[in-house]
């Protein structure tokens, strides 16, 4: 009797005993604009990575840069900040995740990190996300200076919340 990742000896050269899944009779999925261009970018040659291109700094055009004030947000409006900067391609998707990442919307949060700081989560209080970002810059420089990588999307990071943050308040400065 085999078991159920062992083949027999007669089918040894052959593919492994579970079968493709069956044909869609839908048309096959096609990449997101963004991600069209990252595959056309590959095809012509080029040596870079798709998300390359937000770390530059260029977003696709015709997309504005949403609008919030990083100074006065909560963990949750990060985190939705964070996904519309990565549709819009401002953000890679390495960046957006680690903007993204707001431990205190976890619901173990006060038994875990919360026990061991003394603090209860407070996902709608707000806060300043730029200088909370600046300190982590400044941390990773000082703990961490050969990650070159990590030190580049911080920066994009703390750019483009700034961005988001000017234009939220030459929007309501406006109004």
């Amino acid at each position: 009797m085999l078991g159920l990742f062992q083949t027999s000896s007669r089918a040894a050269g052959r593919a492994a005993p579970f079968a493709p899944p069956p044909a869609s009779p839908r048309a096959p999925l096609q990449p997101a604009p963004h991600q069209a261009t990252a595959l056309k970018m590959r095809r012509d040659g080029a040596r870079r990575s798709p998300s390359s291109a937000a770390t530059r700094g260029t977003a696709r055009p015709g997309l504005p840069i949403p609008r919030l004030d990083a100074r006065l947000a909560n963990p949750r409006q990060i985190g939705e900040l964070s996904m519309e900067l990565y549709l819009a391609g401002w953000l890679s998707f390495e960046e957006s995740s680690l903007l993204g990442f707001q431990p205190e919307l976890h619901p173990e949060y006060d038994r875990t990190i919360g026990a061991l700081t003394g603090e209860p989560a407070e996902p709608d209080r707000p806060r300043d996300f730029i200088s909370l970002w600046q300190d982590r810059r400044a941390f990773e420089l000082r703990h961490n200076p050969g990650d070159f990588v990590l030190h580049q999307r911080i920066e994009r990071i703390i750019s483009v919340l700034i961005a988001a943050s000017s234009s939220f308040s030459a929007v309501s400065a406006a109004a």
